[in-house]
């Protein structure tokens, strides 16, 4: 990451989960404010996996950043044409916003036809929500003009 030499606005990251939290501190270092972490192993897995949760946090905030995830499938933006999820389905632009802490929601969802219809102008999985959260979104979204309708979809309770 050091070798880019231009500014980085979002780091997407998909490593193990063993080494995340180096490749999340260089990036923040770099400048980065804003990553989305795909790699699953995490609270999802238990102690040991909240306990890593709860370092990268801890890490994502030292430096004022946002953490989206860990354990999500990634994020779309039909507007800035940017598509960084592990999902083999993407869904046309449209003025839906889908959020959904399930990692395959968005394939269900385009498989049944449900994202076809209204095509999606943003898509976020929040996984683990362990900062960035589905209130986050419907904020950020309700002031968004490619979007016209948003859909929350719920993860599981535990």
């Amino acid at each position: 990451m050091n070798e880019i030499d231009d500014s980085i606005d979002l780091a997407i990251v998909c490593t193990p989960a063993r080494v995340v939290l180096d490749v999340v501190d260089e990036a923040l270092r770099k400048g980065v404010r804003a990553v989305a972490v795909i790699s699953a192993g995490f609270a999802e897995v238990g102690v040991d996996g909240q306990d890593l949760q709860d370092e990268l946090l801890a890490l994502v905030r030292m430096f004022g950043g946002r953490l989206l995830g860990p354990n999500i499938l990634g994020l779309s933006s039909a507007a800035t044409h940017l598509n960084a999820t592990i999902g083999a389905v993407e869904p046309p632009p449209g003025r839906l916003a889908l959020s959904s802490a399930k990692r395959r929601a968005r394939r269900r969802a385009a498989r049944r036809g449900a994202c076809a219809r209204p095509g999606v102008s943003a898509f976020v999985s929040v996984g683990n929500t362990a900062d960035v959260s589905p209130n986050d979104l419907l904020e950020w979204w309700e002031d968004d003009d490619t979007t016209d309708l948003i859909l929350a979809l719920p993860g599981v309770v535990r």
